[in-house]
């Protein structure tokens, strides 16, 4: 898609158009719903029929698990295997309708968030709210302040952030944001080196216009990631952007 095309979609939704391609990519895909995006001068090639909105209904977990962030492959020497034929197993007479439900209490127990009951609450909330994100700054500072000692106490528990940054990261999957942030900090606090965990933590921070948070994330993350790291330089890059908005702001 063209700048123009990304500009009139943030238009229509009443969002900034100021911003390189890049950043008005992410701006939609933060801020706008999937199925609230109309792309200009697009025609669909395949419409979905009724018969096919009800056979996703009633097996959904297919399409769901085969974009699993933590699918693996059958092999269980390396742990519990999480397929979508092991799902299907769990439903030996063909009726998933309540797939939601039972592929949650499998994501809770193996990953400690149950992902697929809070998509669709996500999806839901997310459809009706318009809302001015930045008026949400202060409500996560309050959250952030309020957990202060389970990240301190996070951060002197066993293990070097892995758990956490991957917790964080399905938290931020499902629009559970302040969830998601608290286990970035704790990660953060461990001095996890995965450029990942910086960058999507940035990204949470900026959506809500935290940017001062945000430098002090980057700031963390350039000590933390391996200076061999290729990616460190996008961090680096989003460091000297948000000192600009910052700068911006304080004019």
């Amino acid at each position: 898609m063209k700048v123009e095309d990304l500009k009139t979609i943030l238009s229509a939704h009443g969002l900034p158009v100021t911003g390189k391609k890049n950043e008005l990519i992410e701006r939609i895909a933060t801020s706008i719903p999937e199925e609230e995006i109309i792309i200009p001068n697009y025609t669909l090639k395949y419409e979905l029929t009724e018969l096919g909105k009800d056979e996703l209904s009633d097996n959904g977990y297919v399409p769901y698990m085969h974009r699993h962030t933590h699918v693996t492959t059958e092999d269980a020497r390396f742990g519990t295997p999480f397929t979508v034929w092991k799902i299907n197993e769990l439903f030996p007479d063909g009726n998933a309708k309540d797939w939601r439900k039972v592929v949650g209490s499998v994501e809770k127990k193996l990953f400690g968030v149950d992902m697929a009951s809070c998509e669709q609450d996500s999806k839901q909330k997310s459809k009706s709210k318009h809302e001015d994100l930045s008026a949400q700054k202060e409500e996560i500072r309050k959250y952030l302040s309020e957990k202060k000692s389970v990240i301190s106490k996070g951060i002197q528990s066993t293990g070097d952030g892995f758990a956490e940054e991957s917790k964080g990261l399905d938290y931020k999957s499902i629009g559970q944001d302040k969830k998601a942030l608290v286990m970035f900090y704790i990660a953060i606090g461990k001095g996890f080196d995965a450029p990942a965990l910086y960058s999507e933590c940035a990204k949470i921070l900026r959506k809500y216009g935290l940017l001062e948070e945000e430098l002090s994330v980057l700031d963390a993350g350039i000590k933390n990631v391996d200076i061999g790291n290729r990616h460190r330089n996008e961090l680096i890059a989003r460091k000297k952007k948000v000192q600009e908005l910052i700068e911006k702001e304080s004019v």
